[in-house]
Order: C-alpha cells, then sequence, then structure tokens
C-alpha cells in the first residue's frame, strides 16, 4: 500500500520526527501514483488496448461510492468493537487534529484511487477480456497481494487476507465494470482503520483520533502489522466477499 524502503530509509536516518514527517510523505507518494497511473493507464487504453479511458469504469455512480464507503466503514468497524468487547484492545486516549484527518483523507483516497484504477480498472478489465470472471478475479487479487508483499511486518496471514481484500473490491467490479463501489470501500476501510481507530495500515502507523493498546494475541488482533494481520479480519473479508458475490450475482440474474 504505502512504499515500505522510503519509510525504512527514514527511520534508519533516525530523524526524531518522524511521525510529523508521515502525513507529508503519504501525500507526495499519493499525488505521484495516482498522476502516473492516469498518464500510463491512458497511454496504454488509447494507443495499445484501443479502447476509450472511460472504459476503465469511470462512469460517476455516486450511490455505489456512498455504498462502498458505508460497508468499509462497517466492515473495520466492527473487527475494532469486537477485539474492544472482548479486551483484546484497549483505548489508552483520544486526539483530535482537524488537519491531519483531512491530509489522511486526502492521501488515502489518493492512494485507493490509484490501486483501483490500477488493479481493477486496467489489470481486471483486461484478465476479464481473456479468462472467466472468477479466474480473472483471482489473478488480479494475486497482484494485488503481491504489491503490498514488501510491507513492514508481513506474514503469511497477512498476504492471505490481502489477497481476500483483492477478492472483496473486485467482486463488485466483476459484475459492474464499474470503479466508484471498491473504491469508496478501499477509502473509508483504510482511513478508519488508520486515522480513525489506530491499527497500523498495512504495517504503518500513522497519527489517530483513538490511541489504543493491543492486549490479546497477534493471531486475533494482527500484532504489529495491524488489522489485517488478524484472523479476524479473515473473517470478516469473507463475509463480505459473500454479502456483495450474492448481492450483484442475483441483481445481474434479475
Amino acid at each position: 500500500y504505502f512504499n515500505p524502503i522510503l519509510f525504512k530509509q527514514i527511520e534508519q536516518i533516525g530523524m526524531e520526527d518522524f511521525s510529523a514527517m508521515t502525513n507529508t510523505l503519504i501525500m507526495i507518494q499519493a499525488v505521484l501514483s495516482l498522476v502516473a497511473v492516469f498518464i500510463i493507464s491512458y497511454l496504454f487504453r488509447k494507443f495499445i488496448d484501443k479502447k476509450s479511458f472511460n472504459s476503465i469504469g469511470f462512469s460517476f455512480k455516486g450511490f455505489d461510492f456512498i455504498a462502498g464507503s458505508v460497508l468499509g466503514i462497517i466492515l473495520v468497524s466492527v473487527g475494532f468493537m469486537i477485539l474492544w468487547m472482548f479486551n483484546m484492545l484497549g483505548i489508552e486516549s483520544y486526539q483530535f487534529s482537524f488537519i491531519n484527518l483531512i491530509i489522511g483523507l486526502f492521501a488515502i483516497f489518493c492512494l485507493a484511487f490509484f490501486e483501483e484504477i490500477f488493479i481493477r480498472g486496467y489489470i481486471l478489465n483486461n484478465l476479464l477480456n481473456e479468462y472467466n470472471q472468477y479466474t480473472a478475479l483471482i489473478m488480479s487479487s494475486i497482484i494485488f497481494m503481491a504489491m503490498h508483499g514488501l510491507n513492514p511486518n508481513i506474514n503469511f496471514l497477512s498476504l492471505l487476507n490481502l489477497f481476500l481484500a483483492g477478492l472483496l473490491l473486485g467482486n463488485y467490479y466483476i459484475y459492474k465494470k464499474n470503479l466508484w463501489f471498491p473504491t469508496g470501500l478501499h477509502v473509508t476501510w483504510n482511513y478508519f482503520q488508520g486515522y480513525v481507530l489506530g491499527f497500523e495500515i498495512s504495517g504503518l502507523q500513522v497519527d489517530s483520533v483513538i490511541a489504543q493498546k493491543l492486549q490479546g494475541p497477534d493471531l486475533l488482533t494482527g500484532g504489529d502489522f495491524g488489522f489485517e494481520g488478524s484472523i479476524l479480519c479473515t473473517c470478516i473479508t469473507i463475509i463480505g466477499i459473500y454479502f456483495i458475490n450474492y448481492k450483484y450475482r442475483c441483481n445481474n440474474r434479475g
């Protein structure tokens, strides 16, 4: 998700104000990544695929964006509440920084949109032309997982959950060929996970509204990788996959 090599280099320098630099670094990476993927996808779509750039799935569907955003909040919040209710997570303090939350939201949106354009809009879209929808979905999810393979504190379970996240985000796309539902889900999942609820975002800690302390086993809490490294995340993601697949598969049949 984030460039782990960039952040590791800064930590090794011993910069005292590393946490204050995090948002700036995320912002720079987010903007550059989004601009780059727009340019590259446009050129490939126009000159290699011979199709319109808009066919990637840019037709705005406001309700689907909202629906995806709400689902993302619900899924990660359910995980937080379960850990809190069973005393595997403690809340140490609250802090509110409007600037931090706004900058974080902008950066998370850019990075999530970048990944959705690249993985779902371009790669999955083209795979659907060559393979059946489920084969294409699995292949794109493997690529999505591999993109995060160098993230800090990665392990087998977090890799599995990243693969499942690829299925979750791509499930809607194979039926609707539109980016807005998975973009909304992707944005709110990462934003609330990191900037609100205080988990690491795929191994990277950011300043959050809730300062939490994990008190349970890493298998259930995710440990240093964050919620995405937990078996609880595995279960919640599978439920989300089933829900989206059932809803849109039935809609397509209708």
